[in-house]
């Protein structure tokens, strides 16, 4: 018997009973985002944050911005709010968080304050980017947000 094969477990990989769960349906990238003119009950440029115009949310709406476009299946709110069962919104958000930290200079402690998250989230997002970065392909994708990243950053500056 195979190590990964137990009996029971839902096929030959132990993720495969997961995966055969009734998760919600994802809709288009594009139906999840707010429709025009409808604001959710905290709102910054519809992600659901405080509605400051700051360098903070610039940073914020640039990495996410960049990694929007290694994840282009996700609305960027997807990214920003990841529903809980959706692995690939929640490494994305993980990947926006670095970016903030590594590129950009902006304190943990400021982010888990402005975005309302905790210090072990912020730990553990660090972690896992920091963990994937040894990989050669996730290097070149994270090299490729950030330089997308930047581009936004510039382009926001730019309109002021």
């Amino acid at each position: 018997m195979n190590s990964v094969s137990k009996p029971g477990a839902g096929g030959p990989f132990p993720f495969t009973s997961i995966s055969q769960r009734n998760l919600p349906p994802r809709a288009n990238a594009a139906d999840r985002d707010l429709p025009a003119g409808e604001q959710p009950t905290v709102s910054h440029m519809g992600y659901g944050l405080a509605g400051r115009e700051s360098e903070f949310y610039d940073i914020f709406d640039a990495a996410l911005s960049g990694v929007h476009h290694g994840f282009n299946h996700l609305s960027k709110t997807d990214i920003a709010h990841p529903p809980h069962e959706w692995f690939d919104a929640a490494l994305a958000r993980q990947i926006t968080y670095h970016l903030m930290v590594e590129r950009y200079g902006i304190p943990k402690r400021k982010i888990v304050k402005e975005l309302q998250r905790t210090r072990d989230a912020m730990q553990r997002a660090m972690r896992n980017v920091e963990d994937r970065l040894m990989g050669p392909d996730f290097a070149k994708s994270y090299a490729e947000m950030a330089a997308r990243a930047d581009a936004a950053l510039q382009r926001a500056r730019d309109e002021e």
